[in-house]
């Protein structure tokens, strides 16, 4: 360093700058990390309207409605092939950091 970092005030400089970097990590840890909870957590409330949605298929007697659930299933099928391929490469890189 071009300066004495353990004496007064660059100790003081050198331990804001760390902290200040930890913090940002952190935060950007934390989001990205909440990011993806909140993708799988989408896929799985998505899955669980289909499943209601099946469930009164009973009540809607045309096939248009089957359609549309099919449909629906396909959408999220595709969403979750896209949302793996998205995220396994960065989960394996914040599994393999820390």
């Amino acid at each position: 360093l071009p300066f004495d970092a353990t004496q007064s005030p660059g100790y003081e400089l050198v331990y804001t700058v760390q902290t200040l970097c930890f913090l940002m990590a952190s935060l950007y840890y934390t989001s990205i990390n909440t990011l993806f909870i909140t993708f799988i957590i989408h896929v799985a409330a998505q899955f669980q309207i289909l499943v209601q949605s099946l469930k009164c298929l009973d009540d809607h007697p045309h096939d248009e409605y089957f359609i549309n659930c099919i449909k629906h299933h396909q959408t999220i099928i595709k969403f979750s092939k896209e949302l793996d391929l998205v995220l396994s490469p960065l989960l394996f890189f914040f599994f393999c950091c820390s």
